[in-house]
């Protein structure tokens, strides 16, 4: 079981059962168990599908968080989390031992490819020769 805190600081146990899928898969419409069809894309892309999902799953424990309400309570860091922990208890949940493993490096590898997105992004471009010397030179042309 995976947990994750949203913004209003409520901690949430993320454990995907046949039952919970099967809750994603009717109230979402996204089928969490079928990892070829491309479930686990999603996911990364779509962090409202992400929210869904989680509803979905973890709604049960406090019956009375709206989907809107629990929407809400996921941005920045606490939407970053929640959809590390679904990831993380969907991969847990696969039931092949030689899937599970190879879904657990298709995930560390592509979190690995992520952060290093991000630091070129943080970085200030001076070294790349990539980046215009300065916003005025481009917006001048």
């Amino acid at each position: 079981m995976q947990t994750f805190t949203d913004s209003l600081h409520r901690t949430w146990d993320v454990c995907v059962t046949c039952a919970s899928a099967k809750r994603a898969r009717d109230l979402a419409g996204v089928d969490i168990l079928d990892i070829t069809g491309g479930s686990l894309e999603r996911l990364e892309r779509d962090i409202i599908a992400v929210g869904e999902v989680l509803h979905a799953i973890c709604g049960p424990q406090r019956p009375g968080v709206a989907l809107d309400e629990f929407l809400a309570a996921l941005h920045g860091d606490s939407a970053h989390a929640a959809r590390q922990a679904l990831i993380d208890e969907i991969v847990s949940f696969t039931p092949d031992p030689s899937l599970r493993a190879a879904l657990a490096r298709v995930v560390t590898q592509a979190r690995a490819e992520a952060q290093a997105r991000t630091a070129a992004l943080t970085m200030d471009g001076s070294s790349s020769g990539d980046a215009p010397a300065s916003s005025a030179s481009t917006l001048d042309h």
